[in-house]
């Protein structure tokens, strides 16, 4: 494998999708409990909306998290 220096683009980005992911990841324990819960007492329109949200906040999680890994194995 080619080890070359990580360029500063990257050692700029990798740091905001690190943040990106912590940020997203804070819905979880803060706000996805109460949509959960509105959801069931049917405060939500349309219903089932939180599997939705959860489905796509998950699928954003994942994205970051394999772009981070991609980044950090080239330069390994």
């Amino acid at each position: 494998m080619n080890k070359e220096p990580i360029d500063s683009q990257t050692l700029y980005l990798l740091p905001l999708a690190a943040a990106m992911v912590i940020s997203i990841s804070s819905f979880f324990w803060r706000l996805y409990p109460a949509i959960k819960k509105m959801d069931e007492n049917e405060q939500i329109d349309p219903k089932a909306y939180s599997k939705t949200l959860l489905a796509m906040i998950v699928a954003f999680i994942i994205s970051f998290v394999v772009i981070i890994i991609i980044e950090l194995v080239k330069y390994m």
